[in-house]
């Protein structure tokens, strides 16, 4: 992957954007989200990214991003520009309804909460919709590996009598 902007998003960036700033904005907030796979906050973007994106356009290195409080709507639609431009999907309802089958299958033989995470943001990143943020994996992670982990109990102790089950629970607790 490219770093710098193509002709083809250089081209993008002066066609939706007016001023020097506005310029500059998108264009971080396209490379960054192409990098990273979400849109980060623009006062997290480090400097170095910043001024080279800046020379790649032909601005002044001391180029200023806009205002993220002031300028909400611009940047609400740049995301819109972007993700139309990258043929990407906000994460939503499908993002959940996308990983929640494969967190399901892979709770049954993985029991890290880490890797549940990361095969989430996998399949995310192959169906080209937009990472959440992380609370929000490692809550459907949590939520679906309990789920998962309490039907495989269930199934286990179903054909024990009661002694037994009182055994293995004694057991577990002990540990």
């Amino acid at each position: 992957m490219q770093f710098g902007p193509t002709d083809e998003e250089s081209a993008l960036t002066f066609k939706e954007t007016i001023g020097d700033s506005a310029r500059l904005t998108f264009l971080v907030m396209l490379k960054t989200r192409q990098q990273l796979g979400y849109f980060p906050l623009l006062g997290e973007v480090p400097k170095q990214i910043v001024v080279f994106l800046a020379d790649a356009l032909s601005l002044p290195p001391d180029t200023a991003l806009l205002d993220a409080r002031v300028k909400t709507k611009t940047l609400f639609r740049y995301r819109g520009l972007i993700r139309a431009h990258l043929g990407v999907r906000a994460y939503g309802e499908a993002g959940e309804q996308l990983i929640e089958p494969a967190i399901r299958t892979a709770a049954l033989t993985m029991s890290d909460p880490a890797d549940l995470i990361n095969l989430a943001i996998e399949t995310l990143t192959r169906a080209n919709v937009e990472l959440p943020a992380f609370s929000t994996l490692d809550r459907i992670a949590g939520h679906l590996r309990q789920q998962v982990h309490a039907t495989l109990y269930r199934s286990i102790t179903a054909g024990l009598d009661h002694n037994s089950v009182h055994r293995a629970q004694a057991a577990i607790g002990s540990k």
